[in-house]
């Protein structure tokens, strides 16, 4: 069959059923194409963020490593009897401080790969959040006075009970604290606030008057491993675990967390949790209590 113009139809149709094929084949391999890029550049961040992982770690590993081996030589070497007590016992206060921030080290590590891999259950219960705050706040009592750190506590009366895991929260709590000492100078303040959003919703507010961080810093400091003063000689150790394990034991719990930081004005960490479906209020609390250093506290998670 041929057409008015004298080409064949079938011609025509084999010409298109040719260029349809040969265009299938080229979006094919171009598909193809980019799915091996991804697949490449995948793995190559992949392997960046690992060796980034490492070079960190390896750091922050060797740090308190080095100075349980070397106060540990020191203590078993013959020439240590002529030690005095108390060289004695501050080499065996280094290693225990260095020997506790490794442990922390670890646990953060495996803490997070768990959460990541979603191996992780909460045991939820109504639970009085003042005094998991409490219970925590004794882990600073004396880190805190020996830098002149006041933490106060802005307890608003009748709240009523959190529902969560007390273990995690815990966690969030220390971390949170520890972080805002940590970087907080001699005759700063720590201020810890509970009150409560709306009717379903508690607050649990960590407030500093330390060094604070720009909003670049703060942006790698909520990452994993992501440590805003990461120069070669950091004036702050730490695995920068505390902040991304903060995040993701709230997002376990349905709640949520913001952090606010301003270079030389401090930083304000803010977490929300679900008010138990129980609504039991507690006793009346006084509003604000104020403590001396002396009552106040640091403990061993860091950032």
């Amino acid at each position: 069959m041929k057409h008015a113009s004298g080409r064949s139809i079938f011609s025509r149709t084999s010409l298109m059923a040719e260029y349809s094929a040969r265009m299938g084949d080229t979006v094919h391999r171009h598909r193809a194409s980019l799915t091996l890029n991804v697949a490449k550049t995948e793995a190559e961040l992949a392997s960046k963020a690992k060796s980034e992982f490492i070079a960190k770690m390896s750091h922050e590993l060797r740090t308190p490593l080095n100075a349980i081996i070397g106060f540990s030589e020191v203590l078993g070497d013959r020439r240590a009897q002529n030690q005095s007590p108390e060289k004695v016992s501050e080499y065996s206060r280094y290693i225990h401080d260095s020997a506790h921030h490794l442990l922390s080290i670890v646990n953060n590590i495996l803490e997070l790969s768990k959460i990541q891999s979603g191996k992780v259950s909460l045991n939820t219960e109504p639970m009085d959040l003042e005094e998991v705050l409490e219970s925590c706040l004794v882990l600073f009592q004396e880190t805190a006075q020996e830098n002149t750190i006041e933490i106060r506590r802005q307890i608003w009366p009748d709240l009523p009970l959190v529902e969560g895991d007390i273990t995690k929260v815990r966690q969030i709590i220390i971390n949170l604290v520890s972080n805002a000492i940590k970087f907080t100078p001699a005759g700063g303040r720590v201020t810890v606030t509970i009150d409560t959003v709306g009717l379903d919703t508690a607050r649990l507010v960590v407030r500093d008057t330390g060094i604070g961080m720009s909003p670049e810093d703060l942006e790698i400091a909520m990452q994993p491993f992501g440590q805003a003063d990461s120069g070669i000689a950091r004036r702050f150790e730490g695995s920068g675990l505390g902040v991304p394990i903060v995040r993701l034991l709230t997002d376990l719990h349905k709640g949520a967390f913001h952090v606010h930081s301003e270079v030389n004005k401090g930083t304000t960490a803010t977490v929300t949790l679900p008010i138990s479906a129980a609504q039991k209020p507690l006793s009346n609390r006084v509003a604000q209590v104020t403590l001396p250093a002396a009552d106040s506290a640091t403990a061993g998670n860091r950032l």
